[in-house]
């Protein structure tokens, strides 16, 4: 995976359409968002907040939350 440093609160936007498959929380990446689009899958991890459910379907650019600290 490639983590981006965000500054805290700062929105996190899709790079690839595709419908929410799963949403959680980790010891390790802390709120996370997984969007599923064809054969492949993006997670989206270390949120501080999340603006999407589970089952959304979303297109590149849609603001799925805000960064948490790395």
């Amino acid at each position: 995976g490639v983590d981006i440093p965000k500054g805290f609160g700062t929105e996190v936007c899709c790079v690839k359409s595709g419908t929410v498959s799963e949403i959680g929380t980790t010891g390790s990446y802390g709120a996370y968002v997984r969007i599923k689009s064809g054969k492949s899958e993006v997670l989206y991890g270390g949120l501080s907040s999340v603006n999407v459910s589970d089952g959304d379907t979303i297109t590149i650019g849609t603001v799925i939350g805000k960064a948490s600290v790395l």
